[in-house]
């Protein structure tokens, strides 16, 4: 696989008005590819996004994504509707800082039903949320630091939807070890809580299966 390393990228995708789907620092789409020790600043969108199986995204210093848009990450990966079981994938150590921009805003995204990733070791701050895994599955978040972030510092989405056969959003979840440090706690909606989890549908709270030991 491909090795992308020690680069140090500026300013990605600054015109307005362009696709999002050119507003990466880096976009690595292949298997088994290394992403590491790169230092990225000023993303108009996504900072990191990945997808191949046996990827690893290590030590890299993000600040300062989702300058023009939202809703993106500054490391980020996404299943999709139709999506397939994913293997050996791991973000690790990695430190990013953004703005206090919008909610829309996450550290770390595991986006519609990521799965099979583990997420250890990185320091997050300044986001909407720190990390968020939306109906990701099979995934682990250990031992991160995530702190003043203005929603959360970990969220979590479950839904109704299965796009995955024989899959459920959050199922074999394991959050254990993490600092998750509010500066402002929740008072009258305002403020940002440790932990959101939200249920989009009826009956689809959290399973049994996941374990929650920050």
């Amino acid at each position: 696989g491909a090795v992308i390393q020690s680069n140090n990228i500026k300013n990605t995708a600054w015109k307005q008005g362009m696709s999002a789907m050119n507003a990466f620092g880096i976009d690595a789409k292949g298997k088994n590819t290394l992403v590491s020790y790169n230092s990225l600043d000023s993303s108009a969108y996504i900072g990191i996004q990945y997808f191949g199986d046996g990827t690893t995204i290590s030590n890299n210093f993000i600040t300062n994504f989702d300058v023009y848009l939202t809703d993106g990450g500054g490391i980020y990966t996404w299943n999709g509707w139709g999506g397939a079981v994913k293997s050996n994938l791991k973000v690790l150590n990695n430190i990013i800082i953004n703005r206090h921009t919008d909610i829309g805003d996450v550290g770390i995204y595991l986006d519609d039903w990521s799965n099979n990733i583990e997420v250890t070791g990185n320091t997050v701050a300044g986001c909407g949320s720190g990390m968020s895994a939306g109906n990701a599955f099979n995934a682990k978040f250990k031992n991160n630091t995530s702190f003043d972030n203005n929603m959360s510092q970990i969220f979590l989405l479950r839904s109704s939807t299965q796009p995955v056969a024989g899959k459920k959003g959050l199922d074999y979840l394991e959050v254990t070890g993490n600092i998750f440090f509010v500066k402002a706690p929740v008072t009258n909606g305002d403020g940002s809580n440790s932990m959101f989890i939200m249920a989009a549908a009826a009956g689809s709270g959290l399973p049994t299966n996941s374990t929650f030991d920050y």
